[in-house]
């Protein structure tokens, strides 16, 4: 067990290792600080061969965004909330990547944000995203932006690890998706840029 502040905020972690000579295993581990929740197990094998192997690796976690500004300082006038959460478990080759599989999800419950930068607030976002070996899904996803409505149905890249493990290999990721919505405000939406000084 251990327990700490991280530039003064509270940070707790618990679990255990194992080592033998082929491998290193994480077992029940668990971290706690503020809004952030996250839990992992991790098993790398055959440590004395060329190439070890990632047995197994499992993580998940949430993350409260209402209480992000516990544990970072948040530019002025800048309000986020809503909850993320996720969950992932992976196995394979390390030094191939396109050859693991990945599987798991990244869920967005009422994600809502308002800051400068913004023209209209984000009223809500949700939706899921499942990740497969092969691919990365949503299925619909919801957002909420100023007087605009969009959902994004039937979406997928295709190929993603390739992408991920050689930027300039032959592999393409291939995208596709539909958006609709019954409104889209681009007045609300466009960022007026300023008028340009005259000489």
């Amino acid at each position: 067990d251990l327990a700490l502040q991280v530039a003064g905020v509270p940070l707790t972690m618990h679990g255990t290792i194992g080592v033998t000579p082929e491998s290193i295993a994480v077992r029940g581990l668990a971290i706690r600080s503020g809004p952030v929740s996250i839990d992992a197990g991790v098993q790398l094998a055959g440590l004395q061969m060329e190439h070890p192997q990632l047995a197994h690796a499992d993580v998940s976690g949430t993350l409260r965004l209402d209480e992000i500004g516990d544990i970072v300082v948040l530019p002025d006038n800048t309000t986020v909330g809503g909850t993320i959460s996720f969950q992932l478990a992976a196995s394979g080759p390390l030094h191939e990547p396109v050859r693991m599989s990945v599987n798991g999800g990244i869920s967005l419950e009422n994600v809502h944000a308002s800051m400068p930068d913004l023209p209209v607030p984000v009223k809500r976002l949700d939706g899921s995203v499942e990740i497969a070996p092969t691919r990365i899904s949503v299925d619909d996803m919801g957002l909420w932006i100023g007087s605009s409505e969009l959902h994004l149905h039937e979406a997928s890249v295709t190929d993603y690890l390739g992408l991920i493990a050689d930027p300039t290999g032959g592999r393409t990721p291939r995208v596709r998706f539909t958006l609709r919505g019954p409104l889209l405000n681009l007045d609300e939406l466009m960022i007026e840029s300023p008028p340009y000084a005259d000489d």
